[in-house]
């Protein structure tokens, strides 16, 4: 049930009010059955946050909640002390939600799925520990995983704002001597009437290109970044983006060892909270954000169900490579398989980390090669119609 803000008019009198109800179509009706007319009517609250929290403010939340609930403090208490004591806006208004929720009735996972700014992964971590009746082990386990993703984030986004630094000067660079610089040039080599080299008419000809159709190329440009944005709402097409990605030459392997890792490191935590395989498995797909795997992801839980074991149920999914199959595999068998899953998370932060440091590594060069080859074509072209002239002169 949400509460929702009206105003309507009824006899000719206009009417300001709150309304609970499922949703804002019932609440409409509820309204019209007691003779009042609608005109403005929104979720209470709603327009003052977000869609969701960040990850930091997440990890707040979580280590605030756990605090006073190892403490002893009940839960509504714990979350109305939240509420008094963080400043963030998004996180009082979330507290809030949550303590009005669960005071009516709903238990913190149902309250969390409602308000919708938090995802599956979770969610599902709070449901298990609602299951289990011991809330304080699945939220350390929460933490621990959300921070681990937090810093994995933090420390891979950090990595690659240098390589994002250099490639937009250098593009700006190279626009603002197209448009600007080399056409002034150009126009003295033209009213010379001098022959011209080869290499000094493709510059022409390309600077032209653009000049000409400036308007044209922008246009371009904004209708694929507005097309991009219309298709990436639809589910098939961010599948296929995310199944692309997976293939790409050097992003595909990053992207993968990285969704491996937070599946390993997450499905090892869970398990170690003592959370049951087939919801452990459910709430570790849940926290994957790539979701062409995801979805391959979430039929493990469903195959734990019919009996079979994890192994034989990854090779049926095209992303596991044979390696982890393996062990896994052994995992089970020796029933050490929380020990196997935490040293292959380990692996594979590892080999992400590597990869970012070589990536880095060879993008500077590379830049510098592709940069440095568009420059010294744009000077050689200006240079030598130049020395031709100079030449003539002399």
């Amino acid at each position: 049930m949400l509460d929702f803000e009206f105003e309507g008019y009824k006899d000719g009198k206009k009417i300001k009010g709150k309304v609970v109800a499922e949703d804002e179509r019932a609440a409409v009706e509820k309204l019209k059955g007691d003779g009042l007319v609608v005109y403005r009517i929104s979720v209470v609250g709603k327009t003052e946050i977000r869609k969701g929290l960040k990850d930091r403010h997440l990890i707040d939340f979580l280590s605030f909640l756990l605090d006073y609930m190892s403490a002893g403090i009940p839960m509504v208490e714990a979350l109305d002390f939240i509420g008094e004591e963080v400043r963030d806006r998004e996180l009082v208004y979330v507290a809030s939600y949550l303590s009005k929720r669960i005071k009516e009735g709903l238990s913190l996972s149902a309250a969390m799925e409602e308000l919708g700014f938090f995802d599956r992964g979770l969610t599902g971590i709070i449901l298990a520990g609602e299951k289990s009746g011991d809330l304080t082990v699945v939220l350390k386990e929460a933490i621990d995983i959300y921070t681990r993703r937090y810093e994995f984030k933090r420390k891979l986004a950090s990595a690659m704002t240098y390589p994002a630094v250099v490639f937009f000067v250098s593009v700006f660079v190279i626009i603002f001597l197209v448009t600007f610089v080399i056409p002034r040039i150009i126009s003295l080599f033209q009213s010379s009437g001098q022959s011209l080299p080869m290499i000094t008419r493709v510059l022409i000809s390309v600077t032209s290109f653009f000049s000409d159709n400036a308007v044209l190329v922008v246009a371009f440009i904004l209708v694929m970044v507005a097309l991009y944005l219309l298709l990436s709402k639809k589910v098939d097409f961010q599948l296929w983006i995310h199944r692309k990605r997976l293939r790409m030459p050097i992003v595909g392997k990053l992207e993968s060892h990285s969704v491996l890792y937070i599946y390993m490191s997450t499905l090892s935590s869970l398990l170690r909270s003592g959370i049951v395989i087939d919801e452990a498995l459910e709430i570790a797909a849940g926290v994957v954000s790539n979701l062409y795997v995801r979805k391959q992801l979430s039929r493990l839980s469903e195959g734990i169900a019919r009996g079979e074991t994890i192994s034989s149920l990854m090779e049926e999914c095209t992303f596991f490579p044979k390696n982890v199959i393996y062990m896994v595999g052994v995992g089970e068998q020796t029933g050490n398989l929380v020990d196997v899953l935490q040293r292959l998370s380990f692996r594979y932060r590892s080999a992400v980390e590597e990869q970012i440091h070589r990536f880095v590594s060879l993008f500077e060069p590379i830049m510098i090669l592709v940069v440095g080859g568009i420059v010294a074509f744009i000077v050689i072209s200006i240079l030598l119609p130049i020395l031709s002239i100079s030449t003539l002169v002399k």
